[in-house]
């Protein structure tokens, strides 16, 4: 009896350092997905800062380099990413030519008709990582837009040729006896 209740002594504070362990395993995880969803989180808030800002710089190409870069950076300025403004500088807006059969753009200022932007946040700081040893990250996103003027036309047949092909009830005499005379 004597010897049973000396070895539960001696096992006191076991589960302690057992614990211990464990724990940093627990951090390892929490660090692990806190700050990958962290990261995923700002990756998605730069894609959105960069879509942003090609869409509405995109239709400046016409306008020259300079006016198409200050509109991207103030359009991704008004997008957040890591909790601050998003700051583009002007090497981050590259006018180019986009071929849309290869899908490929080549930087070209002299035939542009795309705009390639990279949004990206350097040195950001993690919340648990540091505790295995990793304290920021880097991240970016890049979009591409095109400007791809459509022409829209509307007609309208004040003549009521097409009106058998479309509409036979119509009164085909009745329309053109009104509207003839208008031109």
């Amino acid at each position: 009896m004597i010897e049973t209740m000396k070895a539960k002594r001696d096992r006191r504070g076991a589960i302690l350092v057992l614990a211990m362990i464990l724990l940093v395993g627990v951090f390892a995880f929490v660090a692990l997905t806190v700050d990958i969803g962290y990261m995923a989180v700002v990756k998605t808030q730069l894609q959105g800062a960069a879509d942003a800002a090609v869409l509405g710089s995109a239709q400046k190409i016409p306008l020259g380099s300079s006016t198409v870069t200050a509109s991207a950076q103030s359009l991704a300025a008004s997008n957040n990413a890591a909790g601050k403004p998003v700051v583009l500088d002007s090497s981050d807006v590259e006018l180019g030519f986009y071929d849309f059969s290869l899908k490929s753009s080549v930087v070209d200022p002299s035939s542009a008709n795309a705009v390639r932007v990279t949004t990206r946040v350097q040195d950001q700081a993690l919340f648990f990582a540091p505790i295995m040893g990793t304290d920021n990250f880097n991240q970016q996103a890049t979009s591409i837009g095109m400007l791809n003027p459509r022409d829209i036309v509307f007609v309208v047949d004040l003549s009521g040729s097409m009106n058998d092909d479309t509409e036979p009830c119509w009164a085909t005499d009745a329309v053109t006896e009104k509207h003839a005379p208008l031109g």
